[in-house]
């Protein structure tokens, strides 16, 4: 992982990011996200109807700038294609965790291949 990574796509955690998915898998927390739409020239903030908070899947890592010598701690968060209503907005969508998920996906105990299982 470098920092010009911003995601990565769920289709490829086997494959690119097999190592993080096993070892350095986290969770983001967010309240709400941004979807720029091209063909409208215009930005939608996505949360859910509820208010509460959600859960984006994510890697995690920590690589040397070599500009600078500093170790920098980056995360990403993971992309799938969209459901029904994000496909209205934007071709892809972050992988959203139900709160109930969360233990699973952060389970250090399960191998890569388990975690996506669910």
């Amino acid at each position: 992982m470098h920092a010009r990574h911003k995601h990565a796509k769920i289709e490829n955690l086997h494959t690119v990011w097999r190592q993080q998915l096993s070892r350095k898998h986290c969770v983001i927390r967010i309240q709400a996200f941004f979807e720029y739409n091209k063909e409208q020239k215009k930005s939608y903030r996505i949360e859910r109807a509820d208010g509460k908070p959600f859960y984006i899947t994510g890697l995690w890592d920590i690589w040397m700038d070599i500009d600078t010598n500093v170790l920098l701690p980056t995360c990403l968060m993971i992309t799938m294609p969209p459901n029904r209503a994000m496909a209205e907005i934007h071709d892809r969508m972050p992988a959203i965790l139900e709160r109930g998920d969360v233990k699973t996906w952060l389970n250090g105990n399960l191998t890569g291949q388990q975690r996506t299982a669910y």
